[in-house]
């Protein structure tokens, strides 16, 4: 997996990705916006799309951004200025899902990212242990990478990520963490992109600040964010655009894991249909593993255990860990420890890449 390190101001950083990544940066571009419009097609009641509808929804997106994140808009728009993107199809490229959920929220019963938070108390580290795998389109496996942002002006930050896209799932030098999995609400509209969200979260030094930044914004879509910081402290948080609750206590006892459909009862009224059997099958089948490894081991829930949770296939199709089934793929995993400031990430299914270790 690639390491790609800037620093500077946030529109000079911005503009080195862009211009270093610039032709992988507009395949990566061109695929997603083919997977959207696909997307629609194929769960929109066979409603018809064009790349200019994916960009309208960017276009009344990206002024929210401009006003409510000044400084990620800043960053956005030079990646879009170092790859020749506008400023719209920069947005359309790092927020696919929310563009997807905003034109067609039906939701694939395949597909779906699978989160853990392991608490203090149940991880072998003495500290918070949390992460997930990405699970979305195989063919955007080959644009993932790390990348470490060395601002002159906010938290030095590492997340793993996409080629010219924003911060992802990742941590940050105050020892706060942040991932999210995607949901579907019929709620979904234009606003403030996930990634806009979990970027500006990383300039926080605190998970309650973050959590804020979360609930607090005009959001596009529905997600679960998890959080977690340096002192232990966490927040579980499921959004549709317009609500959102927590979904725990600041401080956590035993593992929580979260997949693809929405747990809080007075959300449920806004998810788009009857969850997906895959979000079901792998929300029981990680805690399983979780609490299985929390009961065999005394000293609590390794980060070996975590990757071999994520490289887990029981269930086939249903599988923690998938290998392009139906178009899908785990493109990578994710641990991440804040109070070391280190961040385990593999690209592919955790079964098979090369893990890689960074550390702020």
């Amino acid at each position: 997996m690639r390491v790609m390190t800037f620093e500077g101001s946030v529109a000079s950083m911005g503009r080195a990705f862009g211009e270093s990544c610039r032709n992988d940066i507009w395949a990566l571009y061109q695929a997603r916006v083919a997977n959207a419009i696909e997307q629609v097609r194929t769960h929109g009641g066979g409603r018809v799309v064009t790349e200019a509808s994916v960009l309208d929804v960017a276009r009344r997106s990206v002024p929210w951004l401009a006003r409510s994140f000044p400084r990620v808009f800043q960053e956005l728009e030079g990646i879009a200025q170092g790859a020749g993107l506008s400023t719209e199809q920069a947005w359309a490229l790092n927020n696919l899902t929310d563009l997807r959920d905003v034109l067609a929220y039906r939701a694939p019963d395949e597909g779906g990212c699978s989160a853990f938070v392991v608490p203090a108390p149940a991880s072998a580290s003495g500290g918070v242990l949390l992460g997930q795998t990405w699970d979305l389109a195989t063919d955007n496996m080959p644009y993932v990478l790390v990348v470490d942002r060395r601002p002159d002006d906010a938290p030095r930050t590492l997340s793993m990520t996409l080629v010219g896209c924003l911060s992802l799932i990742g941590l940050n030098s105050e020892g706060l963490a942040i991932g999210t999995t995607n949901l579907r609400t019929t709620d979904a509209r234009p606003g403030l992109g996930y990634l806009d969200l979990i970027h500006q979260s990383l300039a926080q030094s605190t998970v309650e600040a973050a959590a804020g930044v979360i609930e607090g914004g005009p959001r596009a879509a529905a997600h679960f964010y998890y959080l977690a910081d340096q002192d232990d402290r966490t927040a579980l948080v499921e959004c549709t655009a317009t609500r959102s609750r927590r979904l725990s206590a600041a401080r956590l006892e035993a593992p929580e894991v979260h997949c693809n459909h929405v747990l809080c009862d007075t959300l449920s009224s806004l998810e788009a249909e009857t969850p997906p059997g895959s979000s079901r099958a792998r929300q029981a089948r990680l805690s399983a593993l979780l609490l299985g490894a929390r009961a065999k081991n005394e000293r609590g829930v390794s980060v070996e255990d975590l990757k071999s949770a994520l490289s887990d296939h029981d269930g086939g199709p249903d599988a923690i860990c998938r290998h392009d089934i139906n178009g899908i793929s785990s493109n990578a995993s994710v641990i991440m420890e804040p109070k070391s400031r280190r961040l385990h990430a593999v690209q592919g299914p955790a079964c098979a890449g090369r893990w890689i270790q960074v550390t702020i």
